[in-house]
């Protein structure tokens, strides 16, 4: 099985999983189309089974620590997520390169993204964000799913970890602050990150 997950992770970090074939998987791990159906019924299924793990292991990681440097947290946080990324490049591409679930409107990224809004909304204390908050914090971590997809592609990974981190925060409080001053709840919520 573990042949059948890691050739098709190579295959979708490389193409939509809709150009994915059995055909492909099963010449690339080097195995029968009979061992493939015994452990999966489809490519869609085999490609659920590839994210889930990543997804899980980002979903683990979002959790903000409670401390009075929300910026440090911010970016040991995205710190974790990128040497994630970096350690299962290839799934990791696979999840933010498929926008959708096979079959369904729901994003797996975006369902990883939507904790780690809640997360944010949680740690600065907003129980129900404003349509402004929202739209801060949603542009930021779209902000984050391309950069590090690009960041992923472009193979020599000029830019360290330390350095997108830093620059993916900086990101954030500009966006803040540019959105600032407001009387709006939700965006001066959003000034704890600040410090």
């Amino acid at each position: 099985m573990r042949q059948i997950t890691s050739a098709a992770s190579a295959l979708f970090a490389a193409t939509i999983s809709e150009k994915v074939t059995v055909a492909d998987i099963v010449n690339r791990a080097g195995v029968s189309r009979a061992l493939f159906y015994r452990h999966y019924s489809s490519v869609d299924e085999v490609f659920q089974s590839v994210v889930d793990l990543v997804a899980q292991d980002f979903v683990d990681r979002l959790r903000l620590e409670t401390t009075d440097d929300q910026d440090a947290e911010l970016v040991r946080v995205l710190h974790d997520f990128l040497y994630t990324c970096q350690e299962v490049r290839l799934p990791a591409r696979a999840l933010l390169r498929n926008s959708r679930l096979p079959g369904t409107d729901d994003s797996v990224v975006s369902m990883v993204f939507l904790r780690a809004e809640q997360e944010i909304y949680r740690r600065v204390g907003i129980g129900e964000p404003t349509r402004l908050a929202r739209l801060t914090v949603r542009s930021w971590l779209t902000c984050i799913e391309v950069q590090t997809l690009a960041w992923l592609d472009g193979g020599d990974q000029d830019e360290t970890i330390d350095e997108l981190a830093s620059r993916l925060t900086a990101t954030l409080r500009a966006l803040i602050r540019v959105t600032l001053p407001t009387e709006d709840e939700g965006m001066l919520a959003l000034t704890r990150i600040l410090g």
